[in-house]
């Protein structure tokens, strides 16, 4: 995580779009492991 916030603000677009779908990817991976677990709790 070389990245810092201020750099986003001097990257052209394409670059700060890939960051973005990068994170956006990452919650939707955290979000599916507690969906996951909620379920798997719910079953015990």
């Amino acid at each position: 995580m070389e990245r810092f916030p201020m750099d986003i603000l001097v990257t052209d677009g394409p670059q700060f779009l890939w960051e973005a779908n990068k994170l956006l990817t990452w919650l939707g991976v955290l979000l599916n492991l507690l969906f996951t677990v909620d379920l798997v709790l719910a079953n015990i």
